[in-house]
C-alpha cells in the first residue's frame, strides 16, 4: 500500500522513590515518528498506485505517473510524509498524612508536527505546528466520617499552539485554559453502595487576528504579520469565548448475593468544543480534508442512564450493561455539498467537511462472558460484545433530508470478540509461562450511517482470525528468567476489509473501479515477533 510506510522511535525513562510517607515518580518520554501520507490515487484501469509530482492546478490527479514497483516494497520514507515529535515530563506524587491522602499529577508536553505535502519542494512543510500543554491534577482524600468517603479534586490544563514556517493553516495560533473542580462521596449501607459527585468546568479559548498571504519567492502561502497584511482580511479573525458547565453523577451498586452485583447510574455530562470544532478554516494535509469550524457552537450536555449486572461464578465471570444517552449540542462532521448536490472542493484532491451541531441520542449494550472451568485450568475462553446506535434527533435536519439523516456519522457497528487461550500449568524444561491463543474478531455490517451529502457509505461486515504464542526461557541454578518470546499472526486468512471508522475508505477519485473496490483497505496478514531480555 503506497504511502503507508513509517519509522517510529520511542524512549521512556522513570525514576522514583517509595517511602512510608508515600511516593513520588518522575517519568520522561521521547517519541519521534515519520509517517507517510497516503492519498489512494490509482490508475483507473489497472488500479496500480500513482503518485503526486506537481502542485495545485498543475496536479492532474487522474493522470499521475505510476509508482515504481520497487517503491511498493521499500521501507524508505517518501517525500510526502509527516513527522511527529512528542516530548513529555510527568510527575506523580502521593502523600499519606495519617488518615488523609494527597495526590498530585503535574505534566508538561510539547508536540511538534510537520506535514510535508509539496512534491516540488519536499523540504517545505505544508503544516507545521508546535503545541505546548501543561496539565495538573490535585486530589484530596478526606478521612472517613460516619462511613462517608469524600474526595475533593481540582484539575485542568493550559495549552498554546503556534504555526511554524508552513504553507497550510487549518487552525490559528491560540491559547486554551481549562480548570475544573469536583467533589465525590461514597457511603455503604449494608449490601448497598451509593456514590455520587458534582463537577464544575470552565474553558477559555482565544486567538488574535491571523493573516495569510502569498510568498512572492516560493508562490506558496505563508503567515503574515498585521503590518504585512496591510488591511487585508485575516484567515482567522480574533476570537475569545468562555465555555462552562456542570456535570454530575449518582450511582448505586447492590450486592444481591456474594456472587451477583447489580448496578445503576444516572449522569449529566458536559464537554466544551475543541479548537478544530470551533476554529478550523483550512486544509489538514495529512487527512486530505479541508475542515470548517463554527464559532457559534456551545458546549455539549448529556443525560445518561445505565444499568448493569455482574456475576462471579466458580467457572465463569459474566457482566452485562445497557445505556441510553441523550445529548444536546452534539458535534459531528459532515461532508459539504453545494446547492447542486456536488461536493465542495476548496483545495483540489481534498474533501471538505464542516462541523455541525444538533440533538442526538446514543444507546447500546456491552456484554462479557469469560469462562475458566476449574476442571480444565489450562483453558480460558473469553468473549465480549459491544453495540451502539447513534440517532440524529435534530428535527430540521430530518425534515430536510429524511432517512439519510437518521443516524449519526462514524458510529462503530456491532462487534464481538472471542479468544481461546491454553496456558501450560507447568514448566517444560527451560520453558515457563507457555501459552497459545486464537482470536476471532467479528464486526457486523454497518447499514446505519449518515448519508447526507455522501458523508458516509455502507460498510460490509468482516471476521478476522488471529493466532499467537509465547513463552519464557529460564536458565542458571536459580532458574531465573533470561528471555521472553512472543509471536503473533494477525488476519490469518488475509481478509480484505474496511473498518467503518476508516477515513481512508473515502480516498477514491473514480465513481467506479474494474475491481469493485474503492478507497484504501485495512491491513492484511501481519506477522510480528517480540523479544524481551530482562536485566
Amino acid at each position: 500500500m503506497y504511502g503507508t510506510a513509517f519509522r517510529e522511535f520511542n524512549l521512556t525513562t522513570m525514576v522514583g522513590v517509595e517511602k512510608k510517607w508515600g511516593s513520588t515518580h518522575l517519568s520522561a518520554t521521547l517519541y519521534d515518528n515519520h509517517q507517510e501520507i497516503p492519498d489512494g490515487s490509482r490508475d483507473s484501469l489497472s488500479r496500480q498506485f500513482t503518485r503526486q509530482i506537481a502542485e495545485g492546478n498543475q496536479d492532474d490527479i487522474k493522470n499521475r505517473p505510476l509508482v515504481p514497483t520497487a517503491d511498493l516494497s521499500s521501507y524508505h520514507i517518501n517525500a510526502l510524509h509527516q513527522r511527529i515529535q512528542h516530548y513529555r515530563l510527568l510527575s506523580r506524587t502521593r502523600l499519606k498524612l495519617g488518615t488523609v491522602e494527597l495526590q498530585a499529577l503535574l505534566g508538561a508536553q510539547q508536540n511538534v508536527r510537520r506535514e510535508y505535502n509539496h512534491p516540488t519542494a519536499p523540504a517545505q512543510a505544508g503544516l507545521g505546528v508546535v503545541l505546548n500543554t501543561y496539565t495538573y491534577d490535585l486530589r484530596y482524600a478526606a478521612p472517613a466520617w460516619q462511613g462517608l468517603e469524600t474526595t475533593l479534586g481540582l484539575n485542568g490544563m493550559y495549552q498554546t499552539n503556534h504555526n511554524r514556517a508552513a504553507t497550510d493553516f487549518p487552525i490559528p495560533d491560540y491559547s486554551l485554559a481549562d480548570v475544573g473542580g469536583y467533589i465525590y462521596v461514597k457511603k455503604t449501607f449494608g449490601k448497598l453502595d451509593l456514590s455520587g459527585g458534582v463537577r464544575y468546568d470552565t474553558r477559555l479559548l482565544k486567538w488574535a487576528d491571523f493573516y495569510v498571504g502569498t510568498d512572492s519567492t516560493t508562490g506558496f502561502s505563508r503567515q503574515l504579520s498585521a503590518a504585512e497584511a496591510d488591511g487585508a482580511d485575516p484567515q482567522f479573525s480574533a476570537f475569545r469565548t468562555r465555555y462552562q458547565g456542570v456535570s454530575a453523577s449518582v450511582g448505586a451498586t447492590y450486592t444481591l448475593t456474594e456472587r451477583l452485583l447489580l448496578r445503576a447510574n444516572v449522569a449529566r455530562g458536559y464537554r466544551a468544543p475543541n479548537i478544530t470544532e470551533v476554529g478550523s478554516n483550512g486544509l489538514d494535509p495529512g487527512a486530505h480534508i479541508v475542515y470548517l469550524g463554527n464559532r457559534s457552537f456551545g458546549p455539549e450536555f448529556s443525560l445518561q442512564q445505565d444499568l448493569g449486572a455482574s456475576a462471579y461464578l466458580p467457572d465463569a465471570e459474566i457482566s452485562a450493561s445497557v445505556f441510553n444517552n441523550a445529548i444536546d449540542n452534539y458535534i459531528y462532521q459532515a461532508r459539504l455539498n453545494d446547492s447542486n448536490g456536488q461536493p465542495v472542493i476548496i483545495v483540489p484532491g481534498n474533501a471538505t467537511y464542516q462541523y455541525q451541531q444538533g440533538r442526538a441520542r446514543l444507546y447500546g449494550a456491552e456484554i462479557t462472558v469469560n469462562l475458566h472451568p476449574k476442571a480444565l485450568p489450562a483453558l480460558a475462553f473469553n468473549n465480549s460484545l459491544a453495540y451502539v446506535t447513534g440517532l440524529n434527533k435534530e428535527a430540521s435536519l430530518l425534515e430536510t433530508n429524511g432517512a439519510a439523516a437518521k443516524y449519526l456519522p462514524f458510529i462503530p457497528p456491532l462487534r464481538t470478540r472471542s479468544e481461546v487461550r491454553l496456558s501450560s500449568q507447568q514448566a517444560w524444561g527451560p520453558l515457563t509461562d507457555t501459552y497459545v491463543r486464537a482470536v476471532l474478531d467479528y464486526n457486523a455490517a454497518q447499514n446505519r450511517f449518515y448519508a447526507v451529502d455522501n458523508t458516509e457509505t455502507r460498510t460490509a461486515g468482516y471476521a478476522l482470525v488471529g493466532l499467537g504464542a509465547g513463552t519464557s526461557f529460564t536458565g542458571g541454578p536459580s532458574k531465573r528468567e533470561i528471555l521472553q518470546v512472543f509471536v503473533q499472526l494477525d488476519n490469518v486468512f488475509n481478509t480484505v476489509y474496511q473498518s467503518h471508522l476508516n477515513r481512508l475508505k473515502y480516498f477514491e477519485y473514480y465513481a467506479a473501479s474494474p475491481t469493485g473496490r474503492q478507497g484504501i483497505y485495512n491491513q492484511g496478514r501481519n506477522l510480528s515477533l517480540k523479544v524481551i531480555v530482562p536485566f
